[in-house]
């Protein structure tokens, strides 16, 4: 059987000049849509749609609630790997490895997934199981957990999210161009930010695909995909 891959989107170009965010409000508080966009027609009818600028989601995550959330997701992950090795045969084993590596996440694009898309290193999409020794790599027959990356993974995975993120910027900026002439289409930025999503995620596990080869990947797939509940493992293979 051929497993379909899921396939991620190619940039498009755009001319669109994106405005830096205004920061902080008067009071101190960092909201998506400021303040000031709630006065006048705008303010109106967002609120009509039951919203109100103080609302939790208008809010920008601090640097504190992002590492809250990080810290609930490596605590999830902890738990879900030692159920897993609970249940494999006596003497083997099995590490998480990051298809997107930690160090991506620390880079200029680190606020964009965990921000934007609210993306983990540790969240099981991105997240395969790994056998940690020789023995482990021989019963579940893939490769040992290898404990670091290509050098030119990357760089690679960098360049694809820089399109995601043009493209999530000029939705953006319509989007704020849209509130300025009182059109308030806010179904742009929405498209936009579900096909990054699914951006991030086909682009994390094709890249995986090619690190270690499909043969390895599917078999990966057959064995974990389902238990990692990865978004598209019962369409990848055939179910």
């Amino acid at each position: 059987m051929t497993i379909q891959r899921p396939v991620f989107g190619r940039k498009r170009s755009s001319a669109t000049s994106v405005p830096r965010h205004p920061g902080p409000d008067e009071d101190g508080v960092s909201r998506i849509i400021p303040k000031s966009v709630w006065d006048g027609p705008s303010g109106d009818f967002l609120r009509e749609l039951g919203q109100s600028p103080d609302d939790a989601s208008n809010m920008m995550p601090t640097k504190d609630l992002v590492q809250a959330r990080h810290d609930a997701a490596f605590a999830q992950q902890t738990q879900f790997v030692d159920r897993i090795n609970a249940q494999l045969p006596d003497g083997t084993s099995v590490g998480p490895y990051a298809m997107i590596p930690w160090s991506v996440w620390q880079t200029e694009f680190g606020q964009m997934l965990m921000v934007n898309c609210e993306f983990y290193p540790t969240q099981p999409w991105n997240t395969m199981l790994l056998p940690d020794d020789e023995r482990s790599s021989f019963v579940l027959d893939l490769p040992v957990h290898p404990g670091a990356y290509p050098a030119t993974l990357q760089p690679a995975i960098e360049r694809y999210l820089a399109e995601f993120r043009e493209e999530l910027d000029a939705a953006r900026a319509y989007t704020d161009e849209s509130f300025a002439s009182g059109e308030m289409d806010l179904k742009v930025f929405g498209e936009a930010l579900d096909k990054l999503k699914s951006n991030v995620i086909a682009m994390a596990h094709s890249m995986t695909s090619i690190t270690f080869g499909e043969e390895v990947y599917d078999r990966h797939l057959r064995m974990f995909g389902e238990t990692l509940g990865w978004p598209f493992a019962k369409r990848l293979m055939g179910k």
